[in-house]
C-alpha cells in the first residue's frame, strides 16, 4: 500500500516558524547614560542620554544631584560631606530589571564608599543612603584600610537603610567595577533582588533577597565623605516575565493559524 502523500501548503510555513521558534525576550532600555559631559559642569539637571517613559522610567528624565560633588563627566569630588544623586524610577510588576553602574574609586580615606541603591520618598542630595530609612538593596565600592589601596572591597546592604545584610567582600582587584541590582518583580506579592559585581573575569553573584511590596520612587547613587570616584555606564533595562513572552508568542501563533486556515 502506497503511503498517502501529505499535501504541501506553502502558506502554512509562517505558522510553523511562529509556533516552533523559541521566543527570545529583548531587553527594553529604560535609562542609559555615559557621563560624557564637560568636566567642572554640574551633573544636576543634566538629561540622561536615553530616558524612556515606560516600565517605570520617566521620559526626558534629568539627574537630581549635589552640585558640589557630582559632575557631568561622571566624577565625584572629595569633600568633608556626604552627597547623592537621583533619577526617577517606579518599577512595575512582571519584569526582570537590571540596574547597572560602573564605579572606579580614585582616592579615599578611611573606609569610605560609593553606593547604588533603590530609594523611596523625597530625594535629599546632601546625604548618603545610610542616612535614610527608605533605601534598599544598596551595593557599593569602598576604600579598604586592610588592603592598603583604593577600592579593594565590595559592599552590599539589604536594607532598609544599612540594616539587614551588611557584608564586606574582600576583593583585591582594583579599578573599574560594574555593580548591578537585579530586581525581579514577576511576583507582585513579593519582589526580590540580587546583586551582581563584575570586573574583567571576576564575578560575584549573590542569592536572592525579599523586597516584599516596597514602593520604589528613585534610583540613588551616594557617597560618604572624602572619597573621589569616576562613574560611567549607567543603565536600566527590563525584560518581561518569561511566561508573558511565551503567552504572547502563542497568541501570535494562533492568529497566524486562523489566517492560514482561512487562506
Amino acid at each position: 500500500m502506497k503511503p498517502v502523500p501529505i499535501p504541501f501548503k506553502a502558506h502554512l510555513l509562517p505558522l510553523f516558524f511562529t509556533l516552533f521558534a523559541l521566543p527570545t525576550a529583548s531587553a527594553a532600555v529604560i535609562y542609559q547614560h555615559n557621563f560624557s559631559g564637560s568636566p567642572g559642569n554640574t551633573l544636576n539637571g543634566v538629561a540622561l542620554d536615553t530616558a524612556n517613559g515606560t516600565l517605570g522610567g520617566t521620559a526626558g528624565a534629568t539627574w537630581l544631584a549635589n552640585s558640589d560633588r557630582y559632575f557631568a563627566d561622571g566624577t565625584i569630588t572629595s569633600t568633608a560631606s556626604s552627597a547623592s544623586t537621583y533619577v526617577p524610577f517606579a518599577p512595575v510588576s512582571g519584569y526582570e530589571y537590571t540596574i547597572t553602574l560602573n564605579v572606579d574609586i580614585t582616592s579615599a580615606s578611611s573606609t569610605n564608599w560609593v553606593a547604588l541603591s533603590l530609594f523611596n520618598g523625597t530625594p535629599n542630595t546632601n546625604g548618603a543612603f545610610n542616612t535614610v530609612s527608605t533605601t534598599y538593596a544598596s551595593i557599593g565600592r569602598r576604600h579598604s584600610t586592610g588592603g592598603g589601596s583604593s577600592g579593594t572591597d565590595l559592599l552590599r546592604w539589604q536594607g532598609p537603610s544599612n540594616g539587614g545584610t551588611n557584608l564586606h567582600i574582600d576583593e583585591p582587584k582594583t579599578g573599574i567595577w560594574n555593580i548591578s541590582i537585579l530586581l525581579n518583580t514577576t511576583n507582585p506579592a513579593n519582589w526580590t533582588f540580587q546583586w551582581l559585581m563584575q570586573a574583567d573575569d571576576t564575578e560575584h553573584l549573590t542569592g536572592s533577597y525579599n523586597l516584599g511590596t516596597t514602593t520604589i520612587s528613585h534610583i540613588m547613587i551616594s557617597n560618604t565623605v572624602n572619597v573621589s570616584a569616576d562613574l560611567s555606564g549607567f543603565s536600566v533595562t527590563a525584560v518581561p516575565e518569561p511566561g508573558l513572552t511565551l503567552l504572547s508568542s502563542l497568541g501570535t501563533g494562533l492568529l497566524a493559524f486562523r489566517r492560514a486556515r482561512r487562506g
